[in-house]
């Protein structure tokens, strides 16, 4: 896959927490008919969810940069579906998510991004 990944974040204090990913086409031709497959693992307990989508709509141009972001906005382009119910929404331990990119006629593009340690929040 002609992407380099330029940021890839679960956890930012200055912007809603969800799964963001900023890649750049390195390659000649638009790209387009994406999907992805990552999955999640709990650093402490171990328990994994893994999660597959087409990602509708998406076309990176050649020589462009772009940010896909997992925050359930998906009438906003280039927003898809996020778990907030599963590991990501309820578990305070650190979580690994593992992600491969794919586009149709390419091989798929894997790594890896972490979410620190969370505090449970407190009831009033």
């Amino acid at each position: 896959l002609p992407v380099t990944i330029t940021d890839a974040r679960v956890e930012d204090n200055a912007a809603a927490d969800h799964l963001e990913i900023s890649m750049k086409n390195t390659g000649t031709s638009d790209l387009n008919n994406f999907d992805i497959y990552f999955t999640i693992t709990d650093k402490v307990t171990g328990d994994k969810e893994a999660y597959y989508q087409k990602l509708d709509n998406l076309t990176v141009k050649a020589g462009e940069t772009v940010t896909i972001h997992f925050d359930n906005k998906t009438t906003e382009a280039n927003h898809y579906y996020g778990n907030m119910n599963g590991l990501y929404g309820s578990s305070t331990n650190g979580l690994t998510f593992d992600i491969q990119l794919h586009s149709a006629g390419c091989a798929p593009l894997s790594f890896s991004v972490d979410k620190a340690k969370g505090t449970a929040e407190v009831a009033d």
